[in-house]
């Protein structure tokens, strides 16, 4: 298994430029909700950063008001100004951390013919759940899981490091046992997911209406947590733009699953 502590990986401070760019990003969640930069393993891409954040009132109004008419599993996405990535949690605790930056709301992909939402919302930062710079950092054999979220509404993303790899983020359900939130945070790595004799490949993840049993593991702890993860919906699933040659053209994987239709 791949070392789960980020202090052995590089937490993702070897970048030589300011990661400047485009951040897009995928919207799960409501009250709170969160952000999932849809990462490439090219600069200034090449991070996966997932974010609590909060919406100034009228872009949150206009959400809550398409989300109420949409399907529970409807995909929101978000595409901010362009930013340094690394200022949400820069390297030098000197410097104030981004606490918020403007986006564009939309119902679908911004990139493949999204609907506009709410134009330049502000959103607030309220939390940094999970910051690593993709990298060196070896692949698990077996699926890893980054659990987020709360015990009213848990998230699982993928866990990326190398490619080929892929993005994943599921809507679930955890039981037998609960984290706290300072475990969910904690060094902005959090909660790691491993689900045993699981290969870590796009074909073997976890899909829509599985249980499975897993490992949970809190980022600097010593223990391990038995788990059961029940799947209620997988909101977004991408491998092309994460092989080793990006590909924006739907793979065998994606096709079944309408993500990479354009």
């Amino acid at each position: 298994m791949a070392s789960q502590d980020p202090e052995h990986e590089g937490m993702g401070h070897h970048h030589h430029h300011p990661p400047i760019g485009v951040h897009g990003m995928l919207l799960v969640g409501e009250a709170p909700i969160y952000l999932s930069h849809l990462p490439m393993f090219m600069a200034p891409h090449n991070f996966q950063v997932i974010l609590e954040v909060t919406l100034d009132a009228e872009a949150n109004r206009r959400f809550e008001g398409v989300r109420a008419q949409s399907r529970p599993d409807e995909l929101y996405t978000v595409k901010p100004e362009a930013f340094s990535i690394v200022d949400l949690l820069p390297v030098d605790p000197a410097n104030e951390a981004l606490s918020e930056f403007k986006a564009d709301i939309f119902r679908g992909h911004f990139e493949k013919g999204g609907d506009l939402i709410a134009n330049s919302a502000t959103v607030a930062v309220t939390g940094v759940i999970h910051f690593q710079e993709l990298g060196p950092a070896d692949k698990a054999a077996n699926l890893e899981y980054i659990l987020f979220g709360s015990e009213q509404q848990s998230f699982l993303a993928h866990r990326i490091t190398q490619p080929p790899d892929f993005d994943q983020v599921l809507s679930v359900k955890i039981s037998d046992h609960v984290f706290t939130e300072d475990e969910l945070r904690r060094e902005h790595f959090g909660v790691l997911i491993t689900i045993p004799e699981r290969p870590n490949t796009p074909h073997d993840r976890i899909k829509l209406d599985e249980k499975v049993s897993g490992r949970g593991h809190v980022t600097g702890a010593h223990q391990i947590f038995e788990v059961n993860v029940e799947v209620v919906s997988e909101i977004y699933f991408e491998e092309g733009e994460l092989l080793k040659e990006a590909d924006f053209s739907p793979t065998e994987e994606e096709e079944p699953t309408g993500f990479g239709e354009h």
